[in-house]
């Protein structure tokens, strides 16, 4: 993985190397414009607690050797796991009545 992006062009090339924007484009916009509210399970925006995921799941799996064969442009199954890990919870957003998001069946999707 390039270390030289920066959060916010690393989640760009993942993100538009995962869902083409041309062919899926109402899914591509729909994350793609997505974020998180403040809460206590997440201290970082959406694109970079997808990117922060997918280093720590690639030096996790470093360890045993996991999944460290490459998926695409320099992207290892490893990394791809951790940075896909939450990328559903836009299309299971709830927002209740005191303003709290929840992603019930995110990880189903």
């Amino acid at each position: 993985m390039a270390s030289s992006l920066d959060f916010i062009s690393e989640f760009e090339w993942v993100f538009s190397l995962t869902f083409a924007p041309d062919k899926f484009s109402d899914l591509y916009w729909r994350i793609f414009n997505f974020n998180l509210l403040p809460n206590p399970y997440h201290l970082e925006c959406f694109r970079k607690h997808c990117v922060d995921t997918g280093h720590r799941m690639q030096e996790f799996f470093r360890l045993d050797n996991l999944l460290q064969e490459i998926w695409k442009e320099d992207i290892s199954y490893a990394y791809l796991v951790g940075f896909l890990h939450d990328v559903t919870k836009p299309l299971v957003e709830r927002i209740d009545g005191l303003g709290q998001q929840s992603f019930r069946g995110h990880a189903q999707v």
